[in-house]
């Protein structure tokens, strides 16, 4: 989806999402623009809408459309970040079982990946839900730079179904605001928050509960839906919500598991329940996560021991040939 300042899957750089692009290509997907402004409602043969960090918020002919693509068995996959408008867009997955509230989520313990790149707004986390697409994460980390608070809430009645896919670990936590003095970060312990924070989150909605739910809060004692017919499965439509961007660009999508966490949600929206796995690993760069101990082991050995072998070696032949002179 375009139009609000999203994230281009064409684009080079850090922040696009060419990689990921690539990858749902190799799944035999095929991207085109959509630029809901310019047209009524989403196209009959689309099967997942993405929307990748807005800058701005929808209009409600675009919520409007977003929500009648979901009712018809549409799929949907968001990238938010911490400072991604609350709105139109914000209501619609509120709607369907997302809590999404205001904040940012911090994790101190993040500093010891600092070798990494790693620190307290860069969340490590391996605490995976029990859901399709990370039911094979077990062992893989992910990373989520500058990321925001994602959790889902089933209702039954209405047919939403919600899992949290991933959460941070203990002693991490979210506050609504967050600044900068003296080169630190701030923020009022009043509005602290502590975790395990959910990172992202995946609703299915069966769309005849969904219906029967809603006609029954309106009281419209209108007919029940139609039961599905034999051998038909129910109608359902999939919505997965991340709280990070990040996880899916190009700087971040070969770090650990982050590929394959983002692949599996787009497979498991699309239906393609045989494409979710671990994948082999690709030629991409991907950091190396050290601990305190390894990464001041790493330091020593590259910033002092080895240039100092250099050095004394250099000299040792410098010295040993003005001798044999």
């Amino acid at each position: 989806m375009t139009g609000h300042g999203e994230r281009s899957y064409a684009g080079t750089g850090r922040d696009a999402l060419s990689t990921l692009a690539t990858g749902m290509r190799d799944d035999n997907y095929r991207l085109d623009d959509l630029l809901l402004l310019r047209q009524k409602d989403v196209p009959q043969d689309a099967n997942i809408v993405v929307i990748a960090s807005p800058k701005k918020d929808l209009e409600e002919p675009e919520t409007q459309a977003l929500d009648a693509f979901i009712r018809r068995g549409g799929r949907l996959l968001v990238f938010l970040e911490p400072d991604s408008p609350r709105g139109r867009l914000t209501s619609l997955l509120e709607r369907f079982g997302f809590e999404i509230p205001e904040s940012i989520v911090l994790d101190p313990q993040s500093v010891r990946f600092a070798l990494a790149g790693g620190n307290e707004l860069t969340p490590f986390a391996a605490d995976y839900g029990a859901h399709a697409i990370t039911n094979q994460m077990k062992g893989l980390a992910t990373v989520f730079p500058t990321s925001r608070k994602v959790a889902g809430k089933s209702d039954p009645k209405r047919g939403i179904a919600a899992e949290e896919l991933v959460r941070t670990g203990q002693g991490s936590f979210t506050v609504a605001r967050l600044g900068m003095q003296d080169g630190k970060l701030v923020y009022d312990s009043k509005e602290k928050k502590e975790g395990p924070v959910p990172l992202a989150a995946a609703v299915a909605i069966s769309l005849d509960a969904l219906a029967a739910g809603e006609a029954k809060d309106k009281k419209e004692g209108g007919p029940k839906p139609a039961p599905a017919k034999k051998d038909e499965k129910p109608k359902e439509a999939r919505v997965v919500v991340f709280g990070d961007a990040d996880v899916a660009s190009d700087g971040f999508i070969g770090a650990q598991g982050n590929g394959n966490f983002v692949l599996n949600a787009v497979n498991w929206l699309g239906g393609e329940q045989e494409l979710i796995s671990i994948l082999p690993k690709r030629r991409l760069g991907e950091p190396l996560f050290l601990g305190d101990g390894e990464s001041m082991f790493v330091r020593l050995l590259t910033v002092w021991a080895i240039p100092l072998f250099i050095f004394l070696s250099g000299a040792a032949v410098y010295v040993r040939r003005r001798q044999l002179r």
